[in-house]
């Protein structure tokens, strides 16, 4: 049975394997912590006791605090709704729907998660690792349906076709492998760089795959031939990552030599340089028209640039430490910038102005992703935490706790309700994000006379 319930009497805070039904709302049962060195009193139904051995007061958490007492004793309440011999039967049900809740903890991997993402329709992650392989996940029973092995060195990057049926991997090896997502089987392995694959992507219509390298070179490939079509050559150092507009027309890659390049995709020209950062760039993106380019550096800077000038049009400046990853909303307005200051920003991008520093992390932010709608964010951290942030207010809204090792990762669900984050604790862990429902949303109600 998965742990439910975790004793936070600091002198024990081991999870109990306790089933959620011997919980009972309404008479005195009482269930103790189930290891010898606790044995502290649970009680569900006051939610506060003291322990038999030195009296101390103990609080009793749900899954390490994810719902507060307030709303447990709420949902309790609501059970009295049902007649007395169906109170039973209804808190099993809704017991039954909050461990299909519990986050899933996906095991396999030998070495830490450096990449991974989500399909299209949220039923499969696809998890790459330094262990040299990449494994696909079914998401309703967390168990592993492939695990692709042909990558001699670490996996550095992934993505998925739209169409969801091959995703393509770029690792240290120097090739990316194209693999077909309903066999498993690899169909593809492309040769060509001389380095590290750093970094990839595809075009709209997935006939087009662009991957960045350490050897310097970005490379277009036709997807459907597996051929080179084109070797972009420019950058004086290792491109650390590489960005497509929507319409799949320009590319955007980013270097360790200070430096972002605009090029042609149908032609493979280089149509302009950016300069003005002193340091290494380690993140870009392109809003959704295609118009303005925003680009993260070592120099602790965010440049907002104008694409069809290629002029620089603001300086964001506010971080003590290198950024290392951004996003941006779907309409443009809102960029969002992660440190190793262990801060995030918000900024107005028409204006160039700081609205909102989000402190909470104790470590560098690694990375980030924005919900659908702009309203929430998600921070990964090497503190092991992902934090979920609401972007108005730049409150945070919850703590997930459950790696042991920094958060590399992160993606979320087109959908907005499912997370997955990627640690150097070698696990993935697969949370929903769905708002918590009442025992009266979920089962019938019981019928008037």
């Amino acid at each position: 049975m998965d742990p439910l319930f975790r004793c936070i009497y600091p002198d024990c805070n081991k999870l109990a394997d306790l089933p959620i039904e011997m919980f009972c709302p309404f008479c005195n049962r009482l269930c103790r912590c189930p290891h010898p060195d606790c044995q502290a009193v649970l009680d569900f139904k006051s939610l506060a006791d003291t322990c038999p051995n030195c009296h101390k007061s103990i609080i009793i958490g749900l899954h390490e605090g994810d719902y507060s007492a307030e709303q447990i004793l709420g949902w309790l309440e609501d059970l009295k709704i049902f007649p007395p011999d169906k109170r039973d039967l209804a808190w099993n049900f809704y017991a039954n729907y909050y461990l299909r809740r519990l986050p899933k903890i996906l095991e396999g991997h030998t070495k830490w998660i450096s990449c991974l993402t989500l399909s299209s329709d949220g039923k499969l992650i696809f998890t790459g690792s330094d262990d040299n392989t990449a494994i696909i996940w079914d998401v309703a029973s967390g168990q592993q349906r492939f695990v692709l092995e042909g990558h001699s060195s670490s996996i550095s990057c992934l993505t998925l076709s739209s169409d969801g049926k091959m995703i393509i991997t770029g690792s240290g090896d120097n090739t990316a492998i194209i693999w077909d997502l309903a066999s498993g089987q690899e169909r593809a392995v492309l040769n060509g760089h001389t380095d590290w694959i750093t970094c990839l992507t595809l075009s709209s219509d997935d006939k087009t795959l662009i991957t960045g390298s350490e050897d310097n070179t970005a490379r277009i490939w036709d997807v459907d031939t597996c051929q080179e079509r084109a070797v972009l050559k420019g950058h004086t150092d290792w491109i650390t990552c590489l960005t497509l507009s929507s319409d799949s027309k320009t590319l955007v890659t980013g270097s360790d030599d200070n430096t972002a390049r605009i090029w042609d995709v149908a032609t493979g020209q280089q149509r302009a340089v950016l300069e003005g950062h002193t340091g290494g760039i380690r993140c870009l993106t392109l809003s959704s028209d295609g118009k303005t380019l925003i680009t993260g550096s070592s120099d602790k800077t965010a440049r907002i640039w104008d694409v069809a000038t290629g002029q620089q049009r603001a300086v964001l400046e506010g971080h003590t430490g290198y950024i290392d990853c951004l996003t941006l909303s779907s309409d443009g307005k809102t960029l969002i910038t992660g440190s190793l200051d262990k801060t995030a920003r918000i900024w107005d991008v028409e204006s160039g102005q700081q609205r909102a520093v989000l402190e909470g992390h104790t470590s560098w932010i690694f990375c980030l992703t924005l919900s659908s709608d702009g309203k929430t964010l998600f921070t990964g951290s090497a503190d092991n935490t992902a934090i979920i942030w609401d972007v108005a207010t730049g409150q945070q809204r919850a703590v997930l706790k459950g790696h042991t090792g920094p958060i590399t990762c992160l993606a979320l669900s087109n959908d907005d309700k499912s997370l997955v984050t990627g640690s150097d604790d070698k696990t993935a862990i697969l949370w929903d994000l769905s708002p918590p429902e009442k025992p009266a949303d979920i089962l019938p109600l019981p019928k008037s006379k």
